[in-house]
């Protein structure tokens, strides 16, 4: 089973109780840190901390907006007043302007378009006893977002889990060539000395010794050693429940300098072509990580 989750997804919850519909949307995206960013209607203001808290608590990493639509149909009504002084009074200053010739006739259309004879005034709403219900939408969304994030992540792991391995198949192939590097290197020194003697005996101590101080500049056994590691710990990483996506991170920086370090010591071309891949997977590596929580 796997246990990695995709940072992105999307999740939406309702309830209802008494007349109150409450609908809940969240979607998550990439971000370094758990980021939650809320929009509530106005009478629920009171309930941003708890809900910033809940999706935290829930996402462990990435940037989450969380929508929640309010429907009280069947609640709590607005409250409609139109100001029948203020109509009066207009009415009067209309019939006053009849005296030169106008028409003072005004319908009701125009009157209630007129500013301050139609208010509308939100109906007081109980924030605290809305609460459960809001709580049980947005428990609802964060279940079905768990639900993609899960599906997403475990596509992402297999993804991941092949790009590891390939690290690892280039590792042996790097380790086998590493292998034939000594005695290359004699060939290539031994050339180079008898073109510069020009025909003159070789010192075999002083061959045995240049050969060794260039074998050492070129060994990469701990190089290999430590990226056989990198794999082995990529694929544990991968097998731990929680969030992992930063360890991940910091395990594709740590192959990446192996790999600079294997190539600023090659010079074997079949080295140098297989570093080229090898620094290519760390990079697919690095992009797919992005997405891990």
């Amino acid at each position: 089973m796997s246990h990695t989750l995709s940072m992105t997804g999307y999740g939406r919850g309702e309830s209802e109780a008494d007349g109150l519909r409450v609908a809940v949307e969240i979607r998550t995206v990439n971000h370094r840190f758990a980021d939650v960013q809320v929009k509530l209607p106005r009478a629920w203001m009171a309930l941003e901390r708890d809900i910033v808290a809940t999706v935290k608590d829930t996402i462990g990493r990435g940037r989450a907006e969380v929508f929640a639509r309010r429907d009280a149909s069947g609640a709590a009504a607005s409250d409609v007043r139109i100001d029948s002084g203020l109509i009066a009074a207009i009415q009067a200053q209309a019939r006053a302007l009849d005296t030169d010739g106008l028409d003072a006739r005004l319908a009701l259309a125009d009157l209630l378009r007129l500013p301050g004879v139609l208010q509308v005034e939100e109906a007081t709403v109980d924030a605290a006893a809305e609460g459960p219900v809001v709580r049980e939408a947005l428990a609802r969304a964060l279940e079905s977002l768990l639900t993609m994030r899960a599906t997403e992540g475990a596509a992402l792991e297999r993804v991941l889990r092949g790009r590891i391995d390939a690290v690892g198949g280039l590792t042996e192939q790097i380790a086998s060539l590493a292998a034939e590097q000594p005695a290359l290197l004699r060939q290539r020194l031994e050339k180079r000395l008898a073109d510069l003697l020009d025909g003159q005996e070789v010192d075999e101590g002083r061959l045995v010794q240049e050969a060794a101080l260039l074998a050492a500049r070129s060994v990469i056994a701990e190089e290999i050693t430590r990226l056989r590691a990198h794999v082995a710990h990529g694929h544990e990483l991968l097998d731990t429940e929680g969030p992992v996506g930063r360890k991940l991170e910091f395990l594709v920086q740590e192959m990446g300098r192996e790999a600079n370090t294997i190539g600023s010591k090659s010079d074997d071309a079949r080295l140098a072509a297989l570093v080229v891949e090898l620094k290519s997977e760390i990079e697919k590596i690095r992009e797919q990580v992005a997405n891990v929580e």
